[in-house]
């Protein structure tokens, strides 16, 4: 079996706090960019972000620093949401892979509504929607 590793990005998007929000991923491995105009969106601090964390997913888990033992257990969507300011919507993306199994999803995050995700598995729905019960359509392994 191999390790399972991944990439992952956002778009940007503004917060409610600014410094909370960069003390908040600094504390999780979060990796921030942040821009002070976004053309499609007008003025303020827009940050967009990447785990950091050493297999590159979003992070699901604190540690204690000074046992390395998992502290608690986290949604990282949900702590999420609870930053955003509710003008905006955080797309997340994340595309891994575990030896030759590839996986991808992206999760869009509002600060007051439900999740909405999609992932690489959603084509075989489609799939067999567009092509029709008669079509043999395979899943890919690890799906």
């Amino acid at each position: 079996m191999g390790t399972f590793t991944a990439k992952t990005s956002s778009n940007y998007f503004r917060v409610k706090n600014n410094e909370a929000f960069e003390a908040w991923c600094e504390s999780l491995g979060v990796e921030y960019r942040h821009q002070i105009h976004r053309p499609e969106a007008g003025s303020g601090t827009f940050y967009a972000i990447s785990a950091i964390t050493e297999e590159g997913t979003w992070p699901v888990a604190t540690l204690d620093l000074d046992t390395g033992e998992v502290d608690e257990v986290f949604s990282f969507l949900d702590a999420l949401a609870a930053h955003l300011d509710p003008r905006d919507v955080v797309i997340l993306l994340e595309a891994g892979n575990e030896k030759s199994f590839v996986s991808a999803e992206a999760v869009a995050v509002h600060a007051d509504k439900p999740n909405i995700s999609i992932n690489l598995a959603d084509i075989l729905d489609k799939a067999r929607e567009a092509y029709g019960a008669d079509a043999v359509i395979t899943a890919p392994d690890g799906y």
